[in-house]
């Protein structure tokens, strides 16, 4: 779900980043924003995603409104436009190597403080980010899907540790969640609606809550337990966030920092974990049951021939699709390779099958090399098992 929300006037004393090396003033300024919660919600607004660095310098453009007489005046309006230099395109079309990105920013003329309408630090010359941009013709630039929910750092190894951590956190709220009733939206709004109702009226009957999960899935919770389960979760996930430098995520905040978000963001688009490197477990194999393979879709075969059982958790990271191009596996989206709704425990000598429609999603795949990974757990290590095919 989008969320709007509006940032409070502050007053901080700051680096300037992105203009001057001297410590300035900042005035963070009152802003209306959407702020995108989930990977799907940002790539749906986004016109492209990029991977880019800031090559250029930055020019500004202010507007200011003047009291009577003109004697007067004070900024309505303040934004400056970088110069990307474009590494990679994760979606869309670009037809230079440059483009500009604008950000809600810039130095009053008259007192050198540096007002900003955006959550998001200037940037500095020599950085990269990834970036989720939307194209604004009046001032023929891109500018951040949602300010600060789409502009993130590249992953280095402290930030993919604190993924990790964050996995890990998750992992009983996911084993909680397949005891839990899925909702749809609409039927999540007529929850909310009804409790609303029953709160407005002095009645308080109603134990369930609502939990909407990173990848969008609505949960209708009502047992005690589960509750607590996903309060501790988040509580833990809080106290990772709260020890982030939130300079490393472009931000004044630490609070603005979804790391839910940013992890699935890894995982979708920029790190395509060496698989081949990664430890399979002997006598786990992955095939596509004879006569199913077609161009829109597949049915594997997941079989464990080891000693111990074998877990499937249902986190996208845990399943990827990749096709050979340029001498590289690269990402294919597909949401239906993640078909495991809930934790599976697979035991010595048994399979299980995983049905692959793809077709329904992306239609029918042209010829070449393709694989699937998918990811387990087994006395308390991961593994990753891959089936390549080709069409």
């Amino acid at each position: 779900m989008k969320k709007t929300i509006i940032i409070l006037l502050s007053l901080v004393v700051a680096l300037l980043t992105g203009c001057s090396q001297d410590e300035r003033e900042i005035v963070r300024m009152e802003a209306d924003r959407q702020i995108y919660l989930s990977v799907d919600e940002l790539e749906a607004a986004a016109d492209i995603i990029i991977v880019g660095e800031f090559v250029g310098e930055d020019t500004q453009k202010a507007k200011y409104q003047y009291e009577t007489e003109k004697v007067h005046k004070f900024l309505t309006d303040i934004y400056s436009t970088n110069e990307i230099e474009i590494k990679k395109v994760l979606k869309g079309k670009v037809d230079s190597e440059t483009i500009k990105v604008s950000q809600s920013y810039g130095i009053e003329e008259d007192t050198g403080r540096l007002i900003t309408f955006s959550e998001m630090t200037p940037m500095k010359k020599g950085e990269s980010w990834i970036f989720f941009l939307k194209y604004n013709e009046s001032n023929d630039s891109y500018w951040c899907a949602g300010d600060y929910s789409g502009r993130y750092p590249l992953p280095n190894d402290d930030l993919l540790e604190v993924c990790n951590k964050v996995k890990e956190i998750k992992r009983p709220l996911l084993e909680v969640l397949t005891n839990e009733k899925e909702v749809s939206h609409s039927q999540a709004d007529k929850i909310i609606e009804y409790n609303e109702e029953q709160q407005k009226a002095g009645k308080n009957d109603s134990s369930d809550f609502l939990y909407e999960a990173s990848d969008g899935r609505v949960y209708q919770v009502s047992e005690s337990k589960d509750k607590e389960v996903i309060s501790d979760v988040y509580s833990k996930i809080d106290e990772c966030r709260a020890e982030l430098d939130p300079s490393v995520f472009g931000v004044y905040d630490t609070n603005v920092i979804n790391l839910e978000l940013y992890c699935d963001i890894l995982d979708r688009y920029v790190l395509i974990t060496d698989y081949d490197k990664m430890d399979t477990l002997e006598g786990v194999q992955l095939s596509i049951e004879e006569g199913t393979l077609s161009s829109t879709g597949a049915t594997f075969i997941l079989y464990n021939g080891s000693d111990y059982d074998i877990r499937l958790y249902p986190e996208p990271e845990k399943t990827a699709f990749h096709v050979f191009k340029d001498s590289e596996w690269v990402n294919v989206k597909d949401e239906t390779y993640n078909m495991t709704l809930r934790v599976l425990t697979i035991s010595p000598s048994t399979e299980w099958k995983i049905e692959a429609p793809w077709g329904n999603r992306l239609g029918e795949l042209p010829e070449g090399k393709y694989r699937y990974v998918r990811c387990f757990t087994s006395r308390g290590k991961e593994y990753c098992v891959t089936c390549e095919f080709e069409l």
